[in-house]
């Protein structure tokens, strides 16, 4: 089962190209586990590369089309793909 924030968290990799965990923690407002575990499921999904300790994860899929492809193929289930109301 995907996060709710999955495809979302996704696309914000995608754009900015770097998959560091701050930027899905301070977009989103969600707490350092719960980042973690999207960011493992994106790596499942691979759509980013393996944790390499200290170093950034590679971005596998460099552009949106690409993502979109790939977010089609995958059951992903309810999402919550605009911006947080926070944010808005």
């Amino acid at each position: 089962m995907f996060d709710k924030f999955f495809k979302a968290a996704a696309r914000l990799i995608v754009e900015r190209q770097s998959s560091h965990p701050s930027i899905i923690q301070l977009h989103f407002m969600i707490g350092y586990n719960r980042t973690q575990r999207i960011l493992e499921q994106l790596e499942a999904a691979e759509i980013i590369g393996i944790s390499r300790g200290s170093k950034p994860r590679e971005i596998l899929i460099k552009d949106i089309p690409t993502l979109e492809k790939r977010l089609n193929e995958l059951k992903l289930g309810e999402q919550i793909e605009n911006e947080p109301y926070w944010k808005q």
